[in-house]
């Protein structure tokens, strides 16, 4: 999950870890 498709990997749930890691 990079940084340009965490808003993709988000809409499907995938993943959250990172995306919080990433905010």
């Amino acid at each position: 999950a990079t940084e340009d498709v965490v808003e993709n990997e988000v809409d499907q749930g995938v993943a959250p870890n990172e995306l919080r890691r990433s905010m």
